[in-house]
């Protein structure tokens, strides 16, 4: 702004240029032509660093007036800290801390001696702290687990990696899993449109239809949903028809369908759909008795 100045550039255009007010660009001036003197006494006589530091004072926002902070930093550290504890260790009925408890908890713990839920949420945000949200994670229990587990995360995660070269191959790979329990729910009256001066209206009353149950495939290399199944149940026929009927999608081609470890996933049907398909003609044995299909984890390995 002052180099520009001095350059003769007009306040309004300074102003446009760099964003800011007017005001702004004729304070800055005044206070500069205020400090020349002084900074044109100091060019001479002065170092190179008493002058920069001088400069640097001309140029720093003078103090201002303000209100003293109403909560030291000991109280908003004690804040977070009752923040980051489980509610239920300070006897409060909910499972998350909102603004409004963590208000009511600080002040009955005489941290402050009074605090708006408004002052509580600001403070959580600077401090990015968000009691009321949560995430799952999975954690291994038992040891012996997590080195079978390493080894399958290396391999799919290097199979998703190839999963581009092999799609141009003709080889589908596909991520499948199942969504159980969903409603289905119709709504009992229809939902009224939005109009000027009035937000879209949807009936609050529903009428139940039961649950679903979603398979679906999803293609690595295209991000593809692929020959979503949804039916009321999720057994061994279930599974493997919805096999079937995404193979039949291109049944010329490779398939590597990634599932997790449930039951369905291991079944006698599978293995003898996938028999098929590959056009084995040896015997996969009885269940239960002999062969592949003599337990879970033969299963699990062909």
């Amino acid at each position: 702004m002052i180099l520009q100045s001095a350059d003769g550039a007009r306040t309004r255009h300074l102003a446009e240029a760099l964003g800011v007010s007017d005001p702004t660009v004729r304070l800055w001036r005044t206070r500069w032509a205020h400090a020349t003197p002084q900074v044109t006494a100091a060019e001479a006589e002065a170092d190179e660093e008493t002058l920069r530091g001088l400069l640097q004072r001309v140029l720093r926002d003078a103090p201002r007036r303000g209100r003293p902070a109403t909560f030291t930093p000991e109280q908003l550290c004690q804040l977070v800290a009752v923040a980051c504890e489980a509610p239920e260790v300070s006897g409060w009925p909910v499972t998350h801390w909102t603004p409004r408890e963590l208000a009511g908890e600080v002040s009955t713990r005489g941290i402050v001696p009074t605090i708006s839920p408004r002052r509580v949420g600001r403070f959580l945000k600077e401090a990015e702290v968000k009691p009321h949200q949560s995430r799952y994670w999975l954690n291994h229990n038992r040891a012996e687990k997590a080195a079978p587990c390493d080894e399958d995360v290396k391999t799919i995660c290097e199979l998703y990696q190839q999963a581009p070269a092999l799609h141009e191959q003709g080889v589908h790979v596909v991520s499948t899993d199942e969504k159980t329990g969903m409603q289905a729910n119709e709504r009992a009256h229809p939902t009224r449109p939005m109009q000027p001066g009035m937000v879209e209206r949807v009936e609050f009353e529903y009428i139940r239809h039961g649950t679903q149950t979603l398979i679906a495939n999803f293609e690595v290399a295209t991000g593809h949903v692929m020959a979503p199944s949804v039916g009321p149940t999720m057994t061994e026929e279930d599974f493997v028809g919805h096999i079937e009927r995404t193979v039949a999608l291109d049944p010329t081609a490779a398939w590597m369908c990634i599932v997790d470890r449930l039951n369905t996933h291991q079944s006698e049907s599978l293995v003898r759909l996938v028999a098929t398909q590959c056009g084995m003609e040896e015997d996969v044995g009885v269940k239960g008795k002999s062969g592949i299909l003599a337990s879970m984890p033969a299963r699990a390995a062909f």
